[in-house]
């Protein structure tokens, strides 16, 4: 299930221009020439503070969008919680399998904490009815 668009990437096109002076795209156009991808999230948004002088929640808005606009960036997926177990995949190392398949994964070690939520959950998957 993904998770519901929130934060920069659902404010309005011209709240964007009155706030930046910019429209969408031309910061991509000014972010393609920076190249995000190279340089970075947190060298994107100092690129922006000091460059064009935006306060810290719009360069952040700003640079999310784009890496969104691009693929940088994916729609987050919601967690499996004890509230929709119903919505869990059937596979119960569906999680693990997730994290392999993405190298920069480093919550996987959360699983292996005894009083971690995921861990419960995946209790809960394995046991038997």
């Amino acid at each position: 299930m993904l998770a519901p668009r929130r934060g920069p990437r659902v404010v309005s096109e011209g709240r964007i221009v009155e706030r930046t002076g910019k429209t969408t795209e031309e910061w991509k156009a000014i972010l393609d020439a920076f190249n995000v991808e190279l340089n970075g999230h947190g060298a994107t948004v100092n690129f922006l503070r000091a460059t064009y002088q935006l306060d810290g929640w719009w360069a952040l808005a700003i640079a999310t969008r784009y890496e969104y606009q691009v693929g940088l960036r994916q729609e987050p997926i919601l967690p499996v919680s004890p509230d929709n177990l119903d919505d869990a995949p059937p596979d119960a190392n569906w999680i693990e399998t997730s994290a392999a398949a993405d190298p920069n994964a480093n919550w996987i070690d959360e699983l292996h904490r005894p009083d971690s939520r995921t861990n419960w959950i995946l209790q809960h998957l394995n046991a038997s009815p």
